[in-house]
């Protein structure tokens, strides 16, 4: 616990600098239309 530092400076400080850099596009989702069953249950590439 650091009382004294708020988690926005210990992930700049930490966290951040181990991280590598995405250099393309990214499309963060893939919205495609599928059918519900009765019960709500949604079938998309194989999983319910």
């Amino acid at each position: 616990m650091q009382p004294d530092r708020t988690v926005q400076a210990v992930f700049e400080a930490e966290d951040r600098p181990a991280l590598i850099p995405y250099r393309g596009a990214f499309d963060g989702f893939h919205e495609v239309e599928v059918v519900a069953s009765k019960t709500c249950l949604v079938r998309y590439d194989y999983n319910r």
